[in-house]
C-alpha cells in the first residue's frame, strides 16, 4: 500500500521504497516559487525517511516533462522577487543533488 500527497502543482506517491513525484502544472509543468519550495520540502522529507531509496520525477500527461521556470512569475519591476525566485531554483537543485537515494527523471514529451 502506498502513501500519497497532492498539491496544485506536485503529486507525490510512495510505493514501497520508491517515491514517484509527478509535475502537475499543465500545460507545460512550469516551476513557480511555491512549487520549488514544495520540492525542497519533499526531498528533505524523503532524505529523512530511512525507508525511501529512490525518487522518480515525471510530468503528467504526454506532452511535457517541464518547460522550466514560469517566466510570467518573474517580476521584472521587483528585482528582489526575481532574485528570490532564482534562489529557489538554486536551492532546489542543491537539495536534489544531495538527495540520499537514487533519483531518476522519467522524461516525457
Amino acid at each position: 500500500m502506498g502513501d500519497s500527497l497532492m498539491s496544485d502543482a506536485l503529486i507525490l506517491e510512495k510505493k514501497g521504497h520508491i517515491a514517484l513525484l509527478t509535475l502537475n502544472n499543465p500545460p507545460a509543468h512550469t516551476w513557480t516559487p511555491e512549487s520549488l519550495l514544495e520540492l525542497i520540502d519533499i526531498v528533505e522529507d524523503l532524505n529523512a525517511d530511512k525507508e525511501n531509496y529512490g525518487l522518480v520525477i515525471t510530468g503528467s500527461g504526454e506532452k511535457f516533462f517541464s518547460a522550466g521556470a514560469d517566466l510570467n512569475r518573474f517580476n521584472h519591476d521587483d528585482k528582489a522577487k526575481s532574485f528570490d525566485f532564482s534562489n529557489a531554483f538554486g536551492k532546489s537543485f542543491e537539495v536534489l543533488t544531495n538527495y540520499s537515494g537514487v533519483s531518476i527523471a522519467a522524461i516525457n514529451g
